[in-house]
């Protein structure tokens, strides 16, 4: 049995493919092949003509497929051996060439044979969705930005920075979300950052792969010949993210629960939270149409938000919940000196029934009577 390996070449018809214009195709090629439209016109006059280039048959299938997803008919054919350009051509993109009498004050360099496989080998998983998104940035020479939507950012920019080894920018997302965390009230800054990833997710990648191109020698004169080596993807860098962002959440617990509780303090007094455990001392349920005070209404803010970080502190030590809740409870006091709307600091005991509530000794500065207010905890047993 024959094991060498089998190679292919790609042969552009000449026609488009149904619904497509002939402008439309034109800028398609031009920006996957990364040389100029009149070059690529060569390729749409009717009649076939092959790459310079030969290919084994997985690549030789991507290469179809991305000529077909810009609009023009492809072929395979498979040859004997591969065939190397002819060593006398000069620079040129898979076998067709610049313009000879074209202007030298205008004339661009095209992209050199190879330019389209090496992005290809670079990008390695889901190379034609991302060569159709690459073809919105321009020439490999002269790129320019342009917005694309990119769901995986959206939901997850550090771990798909981190799957396609963009380093740096999933450093910056990451150290960015701490930032704004602990600094800017939620409002449009969040979503301002929310939707700044996944509109330059693409074009960020189309430039970490670009430089790549470049440094393989695969994009230009000015290459340095050597093989790119960080294109493709990496399960264990999102492994890593994985591992870091816990440790983070461990290490930063107290300190954004602490934030989270500044958050909803700030905010008493602006909107009244709704019914739940929330009662009187008398018994009676707060409800969410009561006429509170505006000092109720702030006590019962800060009453929810100190219950909510309790809550948080809790879930990691189900078994120790209530130490866990005494001593941060405890040093939310000790801290941030959280009093009620009328100067009296909170308590965290159990009532009479035994079950674990924060206390507000309420307008007359006295526990255990008719005008406290509680907010009782559930914790897990």
């Amino acid at each position: 049995m024959d094991d060498s390996p089998k190679y292919y070449r790609v042969i552009v018809s000449g026609t488009l493919l149904p619904g497509k214009s002939r402008a439309e195709v034109i800028a398609a090629l031009a920006s996957l092949f990364h040389t100029r439209q009149d070059t690529v016109e060569k390729l749409l006059q009717g009649e076939p003509v092959p790459l310079a280039k030969t290919y084994q048959h997985d690549h030789a299938v991507k290469i179809c497929r991305a000529v077909r997803a810009a609009g023009a008919a492809c072929e395979m054919e498979e040859i004997a051996e591969p065939v190397a350009p002819p060593p006398a051509e000069p620079p040129a993109q898979d076998g067709f060439s610049e313009n000879e009498d074209e202007d030298e004050g205008e004339k661009e360099q095209a992209a050199p044979a190879g330019a389209e496989s090496a992005f290809m080998r670079l990008v390695a998983v889901n190379t034609e969705y991302y060569l159709r998104q690459f073809a919105k940035f321009g020439s490999l020479e002269r790129p320019s930005f342009a917005p694309s939507w990119h769901w995986p950012s959206f939901f997850a920019f550090f771990f798909w920075a981190m799957y396609r080894k963009l380093w740096l920018w999933a450093g910056v997302n990451l150290a960015g979300g701490l930032v704004l965390m602990f600094t800017v009230a939620p409002g449009f800054g969040y979503l301002a950052w929310a939707l700044l990833w996944p509109l330059t997710a693409n074009y960020l990648y189309f430039r970490h792969i670009r430089s790549r191109v470049l440094a393989s020698g695969d994009g230009d004169d000015g290459g340095d010949g050597r093989q790119a080596d960080s294109g493709g993807v990496s399960r264990a860098a999102v492994g890593f993210g994985f591992l870091l962002v816990f440790l983070l959440s461990i290490l930063l617990n107290q300190t954004i629960s602490e934030r989270i509780l500044e958050q909803y303090i700030e905010q008493a007094g602006e909107f009244i939270p709704g019914p739940g455990s929330r009662q009187r001392g008398d018994g009676s349920t707060i409800a969410e149409d009561a006429a509170l005070t505006p000092e109720v209404a702030r006590t019962v803010t800060a009453l929810k938000a100190i219950a909510g970080v309790l809550q948080v502190a809790a879930s990691d030590e189900a078994q120790e919940s209530e130490k866990v809740v005494q001593s941060v409870f405890r040093r939310i006091i000790r801290q941030r000196r959280v009093n009620d709307a009328w100067g009296t600091a909170f308590e965290l005991r159990r009532d009479a029934s035994g079950q674990i509530a924060l206390i507000s000794a309420g307008p007359d500065g006295v526990f255990d009577n008719d005008d406290d207010i509680l907010q009782y905890l559930r914790l897990q047993r």
